[in-house]
C-alpha cells in the first residue's frame, strides 16, 4: 500500500477517532500511526515519594511514581507506555532514570532517536491489570535554585502584566 506524507483523519470502527500526518516514509520503513485514545484502556501515573538529600556540594532530589494500567478489552493487548524525563537547559542539573521495575523498550528506532530526548517508553503486556515504578534523580549544586524564574523573565512578566491593566482601563 502506498501513502502519500500529508494529513489523515483516522476512523476506528467506523467512528472519528483523531487527526494525524502522514511523514513521508521510504518504500519498506516502518512508522507508526495514531488513532486517538483507546476508551478501555487506562493509564494512569501516580506520585510515591519524593526524598531529598544533600551529598557534599550537591544536592539529590529523587522523585518515584507509579503507573498503573487496567485493560477493560476481552483479550490481552501489548501497549507502548511513553512518559518523559524532565528537562533542564544546560548541564548544570544531572537528570538519571532510578528505581524502574519494568526495563525501557529495547527498540533500536526508540533507542536511536527518542530515548536521547528524555523520553522514556515501556512495552507491556497486559490482560486486565499491570504496574510498574519508576524514578528520576535530580542532582545539581546545593547553592542552585531550581524552578525560579531569571530576573529578565520576572521584568518582562511584570510589564506584560501592567500592560494587560493598561488595556483593561
Amino acid at each position: 500500500v502506498t501513502l502519500l506524507p500529508g494529513p489523515y483523519n483516522a476512523y476506528l470502527d467506523g467512528a472519528f477517532a483523531g487527526r494525524g500526518a502522514l511523514p513521508l516514509v521510504a518504500k519498506g520503513e516502518s512508522m507508526t500511526l495514531g488513532f486517538g485514545s483507546e476508551s478501555q484502556l487506562r493509564v494512569t501515573r501516580e506520585p510515591q515519594d519524593k526524598h531529598t538529600e544533600i551529598k557534599g556540594g550537591n544536592k539529590l532530589i529523587t522523585l518515584n511514581y507509579q503507573m498503573r494500567l487496567r485493560s477493560f478489552m476481552t483479550k490481552p493487548v501489548k501497549l507502548r507506555v511513553y512518559d518523559r524525563l524532565p528537562q533542564a537547559a544546560g548541564d548544570q542539573v544531572q537528570i538519571t532514570l532510578v528505581n524502574g521495575t519494568q526495563a525501557l523498550s529495547v527498540d533500536p528506532l526508540y533507542v536511536d532517536q527518542e530515548k536521547p530526548r528524555g523520553l522514556l517508553r515501556w512495552d507491556v503486556d497486559v490482560d486486565k491489570t499491570a504496574s510498574f515504578t519508576f524514578g528520576f534523580r535530580l542532582e545539581f549544586d546545593r547553592q542552585l535554585s531550581i524552578g525560579d524564574l531569571s530576573d529578565p523573565v520576572i521584568q518582562r512578566m511584570k510589564r506584560d502584566i501592567d500592560t494587560m491593566r493598561e488595556l483593561k482601563r
